[in-house]
């Protein structure tokens, strides 16, 4: 395969590329098929997961992708070049690959960010008997913010200037804090963390479990899209400055990324004091974390930049328009889908290419780190 056709069209053709490749490379595949959601056409819906080297192996590189469904396109593409470039078809006896290709198969096959429960999964994986306070008056203000009749460009306008009235109402600090952390009381507002294990949450920490149960060490990485600059990565992570998968991470990434992506996702179980405390609940890494505690962990998601911010906001107002409002029978759906697409993925050849060409040198570069760890 050659160049940007690692990128594809949707969920579907991804998905076929990426069995096709592992076949191909010899890794052990896992198919696991939704019980309940289904695609625009009534398809099937399936977890892909890929796994190179010896099984119950000490170091583990695990790759997630999708969490935020139409973000997956970077990840696939990113998976697939790394398959056929052949460096997983001679993994020492020490280290196994993971490579999970979309846990998140309804939101990539319906151009969303959400799941079928209108759930952003990255906010799902908390403890339900003990769910977060969630600022009830702040996200149904939001809710009433991004809520209008007829969806337009200037509507989206309209409702990203609203919720920026609520932030200056409300206070910016309660604004960011509660936008950030997500909220288990609102489904018709942003970053509703659902009121239950998702499906996708659940098949995360078994296969966390399958994989990950006598791993002593760990490589990351969550692949996600919307941040940073342009077809640049913008690298995240969860450890607390100084601590030793800090300090690992640095070596990885480069010390001025590992400070950058200081934003800290609570890891719970870690080694004390090896993480970050977060406002940010929830994070599909948590699966990883409760699964191998004991464990020690390095690198985390990387974004790849796509809009400016402010565009980025608007498209999670017009994903949640189109996931409680619209009707994918009308023909300007399909456009509106479109755009989606447009703000997580461009067709742009030279976007694509950045995405593939960083992404190679942070696999590259993390196995390598592994091999000697």
């Amino acid at each position: 395969m050659d160049g940007v056709s690692y990128f594809s069209a949707d969920y579907f053709e991804s998905r076929d590329k990426f069995r096709q490749a592992v076949r191909g490379a010899g890794g052990r595949q896992e198919i696991h098929e939704h019980p309940s959601a289904r695609g625009p056409l009534g398809e099937t819906l399936t977890v892909d997961v890929a796994a190179f080297g010896r099984t119950y192996a000490p170091k583990v590189f695990f790759n997630i992708n999708g969490i935020h469904g139409i973000e997956a396109y970077a990840g696939g593409a990113a998976q697939l070049q790394w398959i056929e470039d052949g460096a997983l078809q001679t993994l020492p006896e020490d280290t196994s690959v993971v490579l999970v290709h979309d846990i998140n198969p309804f939101g990539w096959a319906h151009e969303t960010q959400r799941n079928e429960d209108l759930i952003d999964l990255n906010r799902n994986f908390i403890n339900f008997d003990h769910v977060p306070a969630t600022d009830v008056e702040l996200h149904h203000a939001l809710a009433n913010a991004i809520a209008f009749r007829e969806l337009s460009f200037s509507a989206l306008v309209d409702a990203w200037r609203n919720v920026l009235d609520v932030a200056r109402e409300l206070g910016k600090t309660r604004f960011n804090a509660a936008l950030m952390v997500g909220q288990y009381a609102v489904p018709q507002a942003l970053k509703f963390g659902g009121d239950n294990p998702a499906w996708s949450n659940v098949l995360l920490r078994r296969l966390a479990e399958d994989h990950l149960a006598h791993a002593e060490k760990v490589a990351i990485i969550d692949w996600h899209t919307g941040l940073g600059q342009y077809g640049q990565p913008c690298p995240l992570h969860t450890w607390a400055e100084g601590s030793e998968s800090w300090q690992r991470t640095a070596r990885w990434w480069g010390e001025d990324a590992a400070r950058i992506g200081a934003q800290g996702l609570t890891t719970g179980s870690a080694a004390e004091g090896d993480a970050n405390t977060s406002s940010v609940y929830g994070s599909a890494l948590q699966a990883l974390f409760d699964t191998a505690p004991d464990a020690t962990f390095a690198g985390g998601p990387i974004e790849f930049g796509t809009v400016p911010f402010e565009a980025i906001a608007q498209a999670a107002i017009l994903d949640h328009w189109l996931m409680l409002y619209a009707d994918s029978q009308e023909p300007s759906t399909a456009f509106w889908k479109a755009q989606m697409r447009t703000f997580f993925a461009p067709r742009e050849r030279a976007w694509e290419t950045s995405v593939l060409n960083h992404a190679k040198r942070f696999y590259e570069a993390m196995l390598a780190g592994l091999f000697e760890w």
